[in-house]
């Protein structure tokens, strides 16, 4: 026995002209009104084949123990919240992995790259630099559209000398990141 799609009833002034009723169920294509419109929408596929060029997902990287203190940093941002003159707060975090020290706490107008950026170069003169640098595949830490997804901020990480750790997904965003609070 199939399930039934839906039904309507179009006639008159109740709905747009062109409508007509009819009732599609899903695995008996013969119970269907050929003419409705309800039937051509249940009969249509799901989705649509990707047009022009795929996209590029960013991935993961082989993730370090991260044992002692400045060896691996954790960086993320912590959602957004909305203050009380109307304007959005994006808290930037930082910590050390080994000692799970916070060693930034950073309230940002926006996740773009350049508020992260003078806030990691504080960081750096006031802690040092860490060996490697754990972040999502996230804006400002990475780039859907560049070359290896490496943004401005990952690109000038690079060329401190700073490894960049990638997490794989959600899931192991959540892992990954939770040891670092």
């Amino acid at each position: 026995m199939g399930t039934a799609v839906g039904a309507t009833d179009f006639s008159g002034t109740d709905g747009a002209p062109g409508f007509t009723t009819g009732v599609a169920f899903r695995g008996m294509p013969e119970a269907a009104c050929p003419n409705s419109q309800v039937s051509l929408v249940a009969s249509a596929p799901l989705h649509s084949p990707a047009i022009g060029r795929p996209r590029h997902r960013a991935t993961g990287t082989t993730l370090s123990a991260g044992d002692t203190p400045n060896a691996l940093w954790c960086a993320d941002f912590k959602g957004e919240f909305k203050l009380g003159n109307g304007q959005y707060c994006y808290p930037l975090t930082v910590t050390d992995h080994a000692s799970r020290f916070l060693l930034l706490c950073e309230a940002l107008e926006s996740t773009r790259e350049d508020p992260a950026i003078t806030a990691f170069e504080q960081l750096f003169l006031q802690r040092g630099l860490p060996q490697a640098i754990r972040s999502d595949n996230g804006v400002p830490f990475a780039s859907a559209n560049a070359l290896f997804n490496l943004s401005k901020l990952s690109v000038w990480w690079l060329r401190l000398g700073i490894a960049i750790e990638r997490i794989w997904d959600t899931r192991s965003k959540t892992a990954a990141t939770s040891a670092c609070i």
